[in-house]
């Protein structure tokens, strides 16, 4: 992670001229233009011929052998030099290096003056570029209209759903994200044969196995084995799909770059009163400087200071009863804001693009998922309650308490009921259920998740996801003998003496699955 933190404000790229000495197997001239002079002329060609000022007009007329013969050459390696650049920028992104990639691919559209509309394939690679750089919408728009020939070229084809697929898979569409990998898929198992289909099927089985997980499908387990099953021994995993905001330089830093990188983050943890021990431990004048600093850099993006907290094990571990930082509560949740205690709690409310890395880093240094100083609050709840579904999903995959209770008896899943019935997100919730949470779990009140969507929400979404479930219990009532429907009506009552508008879809949802008065 020090690279990271050193490298993170830098294009990461030398000059075209020091990337060609080191890298480059393909010859290429210092200017834009692709010039032939360090290969011997053909055969009879006199040095006139290297400085020909002729009238373009006339010397087309008068073209002799040998300059049809150079022209032809020159196209030859214009090609050769296309095809070596897009078999880089394949290779460099299939081994995660992100900026050698597009160093390649800038060389591709800008020396050599491909037209990305006349091609597809070039097409692919920029979508491909934009998703290591984790520019999804923009990979996505660029291959929304692709006109497949599958037939003809079929790993063209094959590419394209899959740079669609792991796009939508970030933009969190999964269900289009799957129904691309299927179509891929179908391809691949159709079209291609030997080690090119076993790639590609591996590929496309990864994707969308991850993709039937997300979207909480826990009756296609036998599809989700079935794709897991498509995966080579061989396949390492895509490093595309772990990319979350920014991915570490491929290229050294200058020492003036690694100097400047190392004052500003002295400068940025002097704001906090934070320093380095001689031991490599962060020093801190209160404990609380740490929880501070690390919401004020998640809340500017400020990458090197929060992997300088967050890849600290004493920081890592550190819990505060009195912490400064809050998230305040909506209405009908209690009227009052919850303390983040520890690190996690802090990375678990965050809206910031690097929340889920920073989780895991804490994790691996030693934060514990479970530690709650303040009213039973574990970050996942947190997550919950703040539709951090990128943090949830690292939380449980190590081993969070998926039933942990606050102090009215409140699991996870009744958060995430209640926050999707306001926003449709159902992410959490399905986690959750995949991961075994009981959704007829009764808080202090005998409150169960169904109860929860029905209180001031507008959405059906996870009352769908609840009501799907087998085990539900639909008409189970409350500590006040209340049951779901009672409460959606004694709620939509209250709506409609504001003039509010009725909930029609959700009491079209409870009727559907036989929830009447």
């Amino acid at each position: 992670m020090a690279g990271l933190v050193e490298n993170v404000d830098r294009e990461g790229r030398l000059s075209r001229e020091q990337e060609h000495l080191q890298t480059f197997q393909c010859p290429r001239s210092n200017d834009s233009d692709l010039s032939r002079s360090q290969y011997p002329l053909p055969v009879g060609s006199t040095d006139a011929e290297k400085t020909d000022t002729t009238d373009p007009s006339s010397r087309d007329s008068q073209a002799s052998p040998e300059s049809v013969r150079d022209e032809d050459e020159d196209a030859s390696f214009r090609e050769q030099q296309i095809s070596f650049r897009k078999s880089e920028v394949a290779d460099k992104l299939s081994h995660g290096e992100w900026d050698a990639a597009r160093f390649h691919l800038d060389i591709l559209m800008e020396d050599l003056d491909v037209n990305i509309h006349d091609s597809p394939d070039l097409q692919i690679l920029l979508a491909m570029t934009y998703n290591s750089k984790a520019r999804w919408q923009e990979a996505f728009d660029l291959l929304k209209d692709f006109v497949h020939q599958s037939a003809s070229e079929p790993e063209l084809s094959a590419r394209a759903f899959y740079a669609k697929a792991v796009a939508l898979y970030k933009l969190r569409d999964y269900e289009a994200s799957h129904m691309n990998s299927r179509r891929g898929l179908a391809v691949v198992e159709k079209l291609l044969t030997g080690a090119t289909q076993q790639k590609y099927r591996s590929e496309f089985g990864d994707l969308a196995a991850r993709t039937l997980e997300d979207l909480g499908n826990t009756g296609q387990a036998d599809k989700a084995k079935y794709y897991r099953s498509l995966i080579h021994e061989s396949h390492t995993e895509d490093p595309i799909l772990l990319v979350t905001t920014v991915s570490q330089s491929s290229v050294p830093p200058t020492v003036e770059e690694s100097e400047a990188s190392k004052a500003s983050l002295a400068a940025d943890m002097q704001k906090y009163r934070l320093s380095f021990g001689h031991d490599g431990k962060v020093m801190v004048g209160r404990q609380k400087d740490i929880f501070y600093a690390l919401k004020a850099a998640l809340d500017s993006e400020n990458l090197p200071l929060m992997t300088v907290i967050c890849s600290n094990e004493w920081c890592a571990t550190q819990s505060l009863r009195e912490s400064p930082i809050y998230f305040d509560l909506d209405p009908p949740m209690p009227q009052y804001a919850w303390r983040a205690t520890t690190l996690l709690h802090v990375v678990a409310g965050s809206r910031s693009k690097y929340s889920a890395p920073m989780a895991q880093l804490l994790l691996d240094k030693g934060a514990n998922p479970q530690t709650t100083l303040f009213e039973g609050i574990t970050p996942l709840h947190i997550c919950a309650r703040q539709t951090n579904a990128e943090v949830a999903s690292v939380l449980i995959k190590n081993g969070a308490n998926i039933e942990a209770r606050s102090i009215t008896g409140k699991p996870p899943i009744h958060f995430a009921a209640w926050k999707a019935s306001w926003n449709a997100d159902v992410r959490i919730l399905k986690m959750l259920i995949l991961a075994g949470a009981n959704i007829n779990a009764k808080n202090s009140g005998g409150y169960t998740a169904l109860h929860w969507c029905m209180f001031d929400g507008r959405s059906s979404a996870p009352i769908e996801v609840l009501l799907q479930r087998p085990e539900i219990d639909k008409y189970v009532r409350a500590g006040n003998h209340k049951t779901p429907w009672d409460i959606f009506w004694e709620h939509e009552d209250e709506f409609l003496e504001k003039g509010e508008e009725k909930r029609v879809q959700i009491l079209y949802t409870l009727k559907r699955y036989g929830i009447t008065r």
